[in-house]
């Protein structure tokens, strides 16, 4: 993970339960912005990202990064939020500023629990037990005039793990 972005690094960090070190990534004075489905929440300080974290609800959490990229001092990251490794609960879309000494000085994300920008006829994914990876998957859909799945194919290895 050494080569990874700084965004990529601060989920991982963040979804392994380690938040103070998640935390420690971001500059003191760093400024937030976290909009999600009806409420928007802002913060001028580390402590104030550290509050926001802490007072989420406890659940097993992961966020799926399926797209990362920069440019100079800004990353971006879009993916899934999954809960217990099973349900996707939604969407993000966050990008993070990165100040001169590499800390994060400025983060702001979007939830929608419906909304995904990429078609979902096509994903990548993987499965873990416990933590530990299982086995990458992929699946392809037909849809019907209305939406709805005709048909479903599954592809699954363990031989193969994907950087999702």
């Amino acid at each position: 993970m050494a080569d990874a972005l700084v965004i990529e690094r601060y989920y991982a960090i963040l979804d392994s339960g380690r938040i103070d070190d998640a935390v420690a990534l971001l500059d003191e004075s760093i400024e937030f912005a976290i909009v999600l489905p009806g409420t928007v929440r802002r913060g001028y300080s580390r402590s104030d990202m550290l509050d926001y974290l802490r007072g989420r609800p406890p659940v097993d959490r992961r966020h799926v990064l399926l797209r990362t990229s920069s440019a100079g001092d800004v990353q971006f990251a879009y993916g899934s939020v999954v809960e217990n490794d099973v349900k996707t609960t939604g969407y993000s879309l966050a990008a993070m500023h990165l100040g001169s000494d590499g800390a994060i000085d400025a983060h702001e994300v979007s939830f929608d629990t419906e909304f995904s920008i990429l078609t979902k006829e096509l994903a990548l994914g993987r499965t873990t037990r416990n933590g530990d990876f299982e086995a990458s998957f992929n699946t392809s859909a037909q849809l019907d005039g209305s939406g709805r799945v005709r048909r479903l194919l599954i592809c699954r290895t363990p031989e193969i793990s994907f950087p999702l």
